[in-house]
């Protein structure tokens, strides 16, 4: 339910044209990245929030990417298109 509920929550900002990448509540418990990364739950749960951040980055890129005019386009047709 959480995926499905961050799904919709992506789509609205994209939508509404913002990118905002969020970030999780998490307790690290320990100062060391070698305890922390043999935490099974917190590493699934920071992989789970790289994964998500790369798909709207991904997705956000792919939306520029459109919007923007290719150069190509321009000096195939002599016009600037804006």
């Amino acid at each position: 339910m959480q995926k499905f509920a961050a799904s919709i929550k992506q789509t609205m900002q994209h939508i509404e044209g913002e990118v905002r990448l969020d970030l999780p509540d998490i307790d690290w418990p320990s100062d060391d990245p070698d305890v922390n990364v043999r935490n099974g739950p917190l590493r699934q749960k920071v992989e789970d929030t790289c994964r998500n951040w790369h798909k709207q980055i991904s997705s956000a890129l792919e939306a520029l990417q459109k919007k923007t005019p290719q150069v190509y386009d321009t000096i195939r047709y002599g016009a600037l298109i804006l």
